[in-house]
């Protein structure tokens, strides 16, 4: 392909996320490389870091996109008149669904690291804690101060996240374990049930 000209910073921004996107749809993070970017827009490696601090800015950078539409796809399902247990299986169930339409992005939220000395920014933090947001909401309503619906939240999250992981890497039939959405909504029953007992 050609070296393009004539688009701006943000344009080049844009283009090689969106890129950087569908190639890891695609082939995976382990076959993903700055340089198969610049070469699909039509640009040198150099142009990248141009726009991009590093690897891992680029990378960050496309998790917070997946992050927004994530975030998007769940509110989006959300009900108005959805109270407490409703909004966690709403939540939960399209955390599922959107982690099996778009599993390679999804994976990389989770599969890229960064070096141990180097902190996340915190335009990242903010977003995860956003995302965070909704489920602590739904918890608003039980009899639980801040710090306990905090570390409910981020429980049944870690959980769900499990069932969905052993879920979409067809691990669960090697237990004849229930649907990935059965498992969900009897982790959510049970956990709103010991709630209410204590």
């Amino acid at each position: 392909m050609g070296r393009r000209t004539g688009l701006t910073r943000d344009e080049i921004q844009t283009k090689a996320l969106t890129v950087g996107g569908d190639l890891i749809a695609e082939y995976g993070l382990s076959k993903f490389s700055m340089r198969q970017v610049a070469k699909e827009i039509g640009y040198t490696v150099g142009t990248l870091y141009n726009v991009f601090k590093n690897q891992d800015d680029f990378l960050l950078q496309l998790n917070l996109l997946t992050l927004d539409d994530l975030q998007h796809f769940i509110q989006s399902h959300l009900k108005p008149n959805l109270r407490g247990k409703n909004i966690l299986l709403s939540v939960a169930s399209s955390y599922y669904i959107f982690a099996k339409e778009h599993y390679a992005r999804w994976r990389t939220l989770f599969e890229y690291t960064l070096a141990e000395e180097t902190t996340l920014p915190q335009w990242y933090t903010d977003k995860i804690a956003a995302l965070m947001g909704v489920a602590e909401q739904a918890l608003s309503d039980m009899n639980l101060n801040s710090a306990q619906i905090q570390l409910t939240s981020r429980a049944l999250w870690a959980s769900v996240h499990g069932i969905c992981a052993l879920a979409l890497a067809n691990k669960l039939a090697l237990t004849q374990s229930e649907s990935a959405e059965e498992l969900i909504h009897e982790l959510i029953d049970k956990y709103f049930a010991g709630l209410a007992l204590e």
